[in-house]
């Protein structure tokens, strides 16, 4: 396949979101996703803690977690009973880099692009990363891109 372009990205000199919706929609995203349609069985502690390393790997992405990201991770994994020392040992282990599992369903993949655009911009390295799990999923840049329209919209995050 081609080459995938380069993300447009804010520059670090004006903080304007890059997408259009998506500033306002953060504290939606944030306060909606713990009870959103894309939660997960209870009973499936490996699934979720899988599932709570690739988002602590998303939002670690850009160096570090930012505040609406750990706010993210908190409710969502507090949401899934992941308890509060296993946090933080996914935390460590995220920060540590290194190959995750890729997720196995496109509602994985909604859910790491809230993570993604929850401080108001997708970084090159969180579209890199975005772009590595879809293509290791079998699915298109247009389905990212799709994909990102749809959270930003508001369509992809239900309560």
């Amino acid at each position: 396949p081609p080459p995938l372009p380069p993300p447009q990205t804010a520059s670090t000199s004006e903080i304007l979101p890059r997408f259009k919706n998506t500033q306002k929609l953060t504290e939606t995203i944030t306060d909606e996703t713990s009870s959103s349609a894309i939660s997960l069985p209870a009973q499936d502690n490996n699934l979720i803690e899988q599932t709570f390393l690739q988002l602590a790997t998303m939002g670690h992405a850009e160096g570090g977690f930012k505040k609406k990201e750990r706010k993210l991770l908190n409710k969502w994994g507090g949401k899934h009973n992941v308890s509060e020392e296993r946090m933080s040992e996914l935390l460590t282990q995220a920060e540590k880099g290194g190959d995750q599992p890729s997720p196995t369903k496109r509602e994985d993949l909604e859910l790491l692009t809230i993570m993604a655009l929850v401080d108001g911009e997708i970084s090159t390295d969180e579209w890199k990363l975005l772009v590595k799990f879809a293509q290791r999923m079998g699915l298109a840049l247009l389905d990212v891109r799709n994909i990102i329209r749809g959270v930003e919209s508001g369509e992809l995050v239900t309560s």
